[in-house]
């Protein structure tokens, strides 16, 4: 089987988890004896490192959280650009099918594309980019109401599809990183049913760390530093948790951070008397992360949105770190509350710190929690993920 691979964002030029999902899903269909390529936007992250597979020839309408929408000129530029790179990957690679990921901010007429030729299209879901992102799609948006006769024109002269996609009808299958995602888009009549495939980690990368003797003290956040993630409020928590007593306490934010919010982190931090006590440590490299856990005490996953999966949260447990999160969405699935994780609220700061000072307290709890996390993490494994992937692609082409 060949699988042609579409996300807007692929390792090691990517932001969350959803990439990372999207690359083991590529590894483990490679060690099954299948081929797969990836299309990839233009995206290059500074100071990235590492070996790149993916063909990144595809226009990115974003940059640093703030969307483009370009006007007509600008959307048949891209959109020429984009079908003509799309078109040689499908003459070359001679794929089976399509393999659609992350397609927020990349065109969805290769959608379209890939349906004129023939090909079958899978998606898989980790994210409400059906939701958002179709409507406004910098071509389909010249194909759709008053302005449809322009798009019909300039397709018939530019050999563009103008038939903006109906992923409902026309994706031959779908996959869902959690049940709430799939009765997000699939329950509003958005994609097919589908399935539901949880991704995993690979438990050789993400070994269970012995605890440090002592008390703890040093919390980590991994993930991309902004608003919706909470990190506010883990700011907000450990200046609580100082106030009650356990002054030592630090806690290290880790990854990029977009439009500047890490120096609003900052400012708060200086706000509350604890900037002497927040670290933060930039893009983290995947291969780096388990070390992260290692060298702390505990993780806290402050989400304040509706989370389609949280990686990050099966990552803390499979490393053997007592977990305080405010799962939320998809992450409900994953956490059962005051036996794998200790919860509290979305955006409630002195319910978190209060779950920190039980940690901070209570060997006993500690070990516990770290106990059942990383038997639920066994549960969520990479090659688990892999092989109702594989079944699922091998289905669709056996229809």
């Amino acid at each position: 089987m060949r699988a042609l691979v579409l996300s807007s964002m692929y390792p090691p030029h990517h932001l969350g988890g959803l990439e990372v999902a999207c690359q083991a899903a590529v590894r483990g269909l490679r060690e099954r004896g299948h081929e797969a390529l990836v299309l990839a936007s233009r995206l290059r992250l500074p100071g990235r490192e590492g070996p790149d597979e993916a063909r990144r020839v595809l226009n990115l309408f974003w940059d640093d959280g703030v969307w483009r929408r370009p006007g007509l000129a600008g959307a048949i530029r891209a959109t020429a650009e984009d079908l003509a790179a799309f078109r040689e990957t499908v003459a070359s690679f001679r794929p089976d099918l399509v393999w659609a990921w992350h397609l927020a901010a990349i065109s969805k007429v290769l959608l379209s594309e890939a349906r004129a030729l023939g090909l079958p299209v899978v998606l898989s879901l980790g994210e409400l980019w059906p939701l958002y992102d179709l409507d406004p799609d910098p071509w389909f948006r010249w194909c759709r109401g008053v302005r449809a006769p322009v798009g019909r024109a300039i397709g018939a002269a530019r050999g563009f599809p103008t038939r903006v996609p109906r992923l409902a009808r026309d994706a031959a299958d779908a996959a869902y990183n959690s049940e709430w995602l799939q009765n997000e888009l699939a329950g509003r009549g958005l994609t097919p049913r589908g399935r539901v495939i949880h991704p995993g980690v690979d438990p050789a990368r993400f070994p269970a760390a012995p605890l440090r003797d002592g008390p703890v003290r040093r919390f980590l956040q991994v993930g991309r530093v902004e608003p919706r993630k909470g990190q506010t409020v883990a700011v907000e928590a450990l200046a609580k948790l100082h106030a009650a007593g356990v002054a030592d306490a630090t806690l290290t934010l880790a990854g990029a951070a977009e439009a500047g919010h890490d120096g609003e982190l900052r400012a708060l931090a200086e706000r509350l008397g604890v900037a002497d006590a927040v670290s933060f440590t930039g893009p983290v490299p995947f291969e780096a992360v388990a070390g992260l856990y290692a060298e702390h005490d505990a993780a806290i996953h402050a989400a304040t949105w509706q989370e389609p999966f949280g990686l990050a949260l099966v990552e803390a447990m499979a490393s053997g770190r007592p977990l305080v999160c405010s799962p939320t969405g998809g992450a409900r699935e994953i956490v059962a509350p005051g036996e794998d994780a200790l919860t509290f609220e979305p955006g409630d700061a002195a319910g978190c710190a209060a779950r920190m000072e039980a940690l901070a307290t209570d060997r006993g709890l500690v070990e516990r929690l770290v106990a059942a996390g990383r038997t639920t993490a066994l549960r969520f494994t990479e090659a688990r993920a892999a092989e109702e992937q594989e079944r699922q692609l091998l289905e669709v082409l056996g229809r």
